[in-house]
């Protein structure tokens, strides 16, 4: 019995060190991928608020006026 637990011991081990190796190689590249996504909603975002900032400008200019007349909140 004591040696089946030790066997059992064993490969629970090797076990342990093959996945912990699998997390260090896999996890660079979810990282990075995880990165890159973030990026890429960020540009996003941008381009929206820089389409507005343009939808704004038009309303103004269709109203004849040079600026906003008060502060947007945000």
């Amino acid at each position: 019995m004591a040696k089946a637990v030790e066997a059992a011991s064993e490969k629970g081990g090797k076990f342990i060190e093959v996945a912990t190796s699998l997390g260090r190689v896999v996890k660079g590249p979810i990282i990075g991928m995880v990165g890159n996504l973030e990026d890429r909603v960020k540009f996003a975002r941008w381009e929206r608020q820089l389409a507005l900032a343009d939808k704004g400008e038009r309303i103004m200019a269709a109203r004849g006026m040079a600026k906003p007349t008060k502060r947007i909140a945000h």
